[in-house]
């Protein structure tokens, strides 16, 4: 437009000059912009969030690697169970709280509105310590479904990050737009969906935020957000000046007024999965109940010689003349891997050990040395057969049987940074 006025005057020097002067941002257009940039933030958020029961799942999975097993050898040297677990939340939950105030301090430092003002602080505190917590908690439970502490890390971030996490909220968040039916399914769901911490982060997180944006676009900042309320609030704009009455909301209008169903959840879910995982720890421990749960496959053995002198301990064993033995086995066996390629590494061991004998077990790789002093000290559940120790039944009184062992496994069981 500037040249084409130059043409028509003939000047050079003629020129259009525009000046824009806008009006201040409104109360509602800054919550609405400080609103779009939190759900940003959200997204980020869970993101970030999920690496962190990558951090915790490694030490549970490695301690109880095959090459390391330095749990074990806690157990066998006294750790109780409780104790053990309850120190391990102690630990994590120290370090997981570095990472929530660091959080908690960015949002003040780049003024992140939504988790900052109106008193939205110490719910935000409750929230990020909630989900520490649950998530650990969650964690200790994954983690026995990990032989190795790589793989462990790698599939427990995948899982919480997706299925667990990310598609959850989206599934979620879809849901609530698509229709009033899938809404309603969707908040059948919710309960469930709730199970997961990673869920329950970004949900409380969105909630905040629409009621900020609620507060200040339709409410010009006049409401005051109950953060901790688990009922629904109205988000229709309130009665203009003159009007008389209680205003009317419809059904659509109405969003979840705070995040207390999120946070109960996460603090109610937390003793819950530490009560699991010290349940699953000492089935584990505990052959006599691990075996009502745990079968491993019958295999026929092929047709075989036993030695004399082997034959000769087998009657002895059998025949009770060894039942004052301090150590004494009684067709012991241990089968590995399912029925399909199963591996016998024990094969009816009967032996009894006098006390006082310094007695050497020797045999080829693979002859069931490692499997045989496993089943004793109560790491491997035996396929069948009988064991005592100083009298005691190694399937029946496992806590007896500890106290009276010494144990140096086969590679260094030490913790790693132990000085």
């Amino acid at each position: 437009n500037s040249a084409i006025k130059r043409h028509v005057d003939g000047d050079s020097s003629s020129t259009i000059t525009v000046n824009s002067q806008p009006m201040p941002p409104t109360a509602a257009y800054h919550s609405a912009v400080q609103s779009s940039q939190a759900f940003t933030i959200t997204f980020f958020t869970q993101v970030a969030f999920a690496f962190v029961p990558g951090a915790i799942v490694v030490f549970m999975v490695r301690e109880r690697e095959r090459h390391h097993n330095s749990k074990h050898q806690q157990v066998i040297s006294g750790a109780n169970i409780v104790s053990y677990w309850l120190g391990n939340f102690a630990f994590d939950m120290t370090m997981y709280s570095i990472t929530m105030l660091l959080t908690l301090f960015l949002f003040r430092v780049f003024n992140m509105d939504p988790f900052i003002n109106h008193g939205a602080m110490l719910p935000m505190f409750c929230l990020f310590f909630g989900f520490g917590s649950c998530m650990t908690a969650f964690t200790y439970c994954l983690s026995f479904l990990f032989d190795t502490h790589t793989r462990a890390q790698v599939l427990t971030v995948v899982l919480n990050l997706l299925p667990f996490g990310m598609i959850l909220t989206i599934l979620s968040f879809v849901l609530n737009f698509v229709s009033s039916e899938a809404a309603d399914v969707n908040e059948f769901f919710q309960p469930f969906y709730r199970v997961f911490p990673l869920f329950c982060l970004p949900e409380a997180l969105y909630t905040v935020t629409i009621q900020t944006l609620v507060s200040g676009f339709l409410h010009k900042g006049e409401i005051e957000v109950n953060y901790y309320s688990t009922e629904f609030c109205d988000m229709a704009p309130p009665p203009s000046a003159g009007s008389s009455g209680p205003s009317t909301t419809p059904q659509n209008n109405q969003l979840p007024c705070g995040i207390g169903k999120d946070l109960v959840m996460l603090f109610v879910l937390t003793p819950v999965y530490l009560t699991l995982t010290i349940a699953i720890d000492t089935l584990k421990n505990y052959p006599e109940l691990y075996r009502r749960f745990i079968k491993d496959p019958e295999v026929e053995d092929a047709p075989f010689e036993d030695d004399s002198d082997v034959v000769a301990e087998k009657d002895r064993v059998m025949s009770g003349k060894a039942d004052t033995d301090v150590i004494v086995m009684k067709n012991l066996r241990k089968v590995y891997g399912p029925a399909s390629y199963s591996k016998v590494a024990v094969k009816g061991v009967s032996l009894g050990i006098p006390k006082g004998e310094c007695f050497g077990y020797l045999g080829i790789n693979g002859a069931g040395k490692t499997s045989t002093l496993a089943i004793l000290t109560g790491d491997v559940l035996p396929s069948g057969g009988e064991a005592y120790l100083n009298g005691l039944d190694i399937m029946k009184n496992q806590d007896e049987v500890r106290r009276l062992l010494g144990y140096c496994p086969q590679h260094d069981a030490l913790l790693e940074r132990l000085t």
